[in-house]
């Protein structure tokens, strides 16, 4: 996945999703804040792993935002 970009395909090039920002948080206290901003603000947050070979299931709606666990413990 192209995580830097706010249009997010995967290596097939099957699926893609347009996503207001990608987060990646290094510890409990950020993700707890990131869901309250995400509820706040009424956007969809999902999580997303490696991102190789996902399918449209995990893609937010257009403008979403996408958890990365990349920078966790």
């Amino acid at each position: 996945m192209r995580i830097l970009r706010s249009i997010k395909t995967n290596w097939a090039r099957t699926c893609s999703c347009k996503v207001s920002q990608v987060r990646c948080p290094k510890d409990e206290e950020e993700i707890i804040a990131l869901v309250k901003e995400a509820n706040k603000h009424g956007k969809r947050l999902k999580v997303v792993g490696g991102g190789d070979s996902y399918n449209d299931i995990f893609c937010p709606e257009e403008g979403g935002i996408l958890l990365s666990l990349k920078a966790m413990d």
